[in-house]
């Protein structure tokens, strides 16, 4: 017997089937699913620093300004997961050569352990430096070996070959690292300069590239706050 308005229970059955393999087949939403597990569901929108010309702004944990000196030119920033475990973003303030080739930069770095893994940073086998009358480490590499892929240094140099610069194939860098008392956030700040020596870096080497490191900076850091 045929339902009111002339729809039979056929019919209706047959639009349900319809409708189900429909949604079946049809892409889910954008994000709908997504596994918080999925580093790229983990991404952070956006940098939460602020650059104005040389200078930079860090109002969380810990709040600060960093002033880069004349000579470097800002190359932007990004802010990703690293391995699941740490808030990081990252600015860069370059001096390179007319073909791209960087001879000097900054890689100024700031990062949080996410919520619920586990772990501190520590820096105990750093040298310990005063720097606006707070204590910060210090340590001094030279790179030659290409970074692993998963390393903050592997997206740090994706981001500089993606804006045009080219890396030299030895680097020496100067680490100066503060840690809060949380243990949970701190500040790196990377200086990079064409290496042209070899093995262990020398005292003299150590000596000249910190100097020259912080001979280009100017930091001021207050209390801490309650920031991110």
């Amino acid at each position: 017997m045929p339902l009111s308005g002339g729809c039979s229970r056929r019919t209706r059955f047959h639009r349900a089937i319809l409708f189900a393999v429909t949604a079946l087949l049809l892409p889910a939403p954008q994000g709908a699913g997504a596994s918080t597990s999925d580093p790229a569901a983990l991404e952070p929108a956006r940098p939460e620093r602020t650059v104005s010309g040389q200078v930079l702004t860090a109002a969380g944990k810990p709040p600060l300004s960093i002033t880069v000196a004349d000579g470097f030119r800002y190359a932007g920033a990004q802010r990703f997961i690293l391995r699941e475990s740490a808030d990081v973003e990252q600015h860069f303030f370059v001096d390179a050569g007319p073909s791209g080739t960087i001879r000097r930069a900054y890689w100024l770095q700031f990062e949080r352990m996410l919520a619920g893994h586990e772990g501190e940073y520590a820096y105990d086998k750093d040298t310990p430096v005063e720097i606006s009358g707070r204590r910060w480490g210090s340590s001094v590499r030279r790179f030659k070996d290409p970074p692993a892929p998963d390393s903050d240094r592997h997206r740090a140099w994706s981001f500089l070959r993606g804006k045009g610069y080219a890396m030299p194939e030895a680097l020496l860098r100067a680490r100066l690292t503060f840690v809060e008392a949380d243990r949970r956030h701190e500040v790196m700040i990377v200086y990079l300069e064409p290496s042209s020596g070899e093995g262990e870096v020398t005292s003299s080497e150590s000596e000249g590239i910190l100097k020259r490191a912080r001979d280009g900076l100017t930091i001021q850091q207050e209390a801490a706050g309650a920031g991110p």
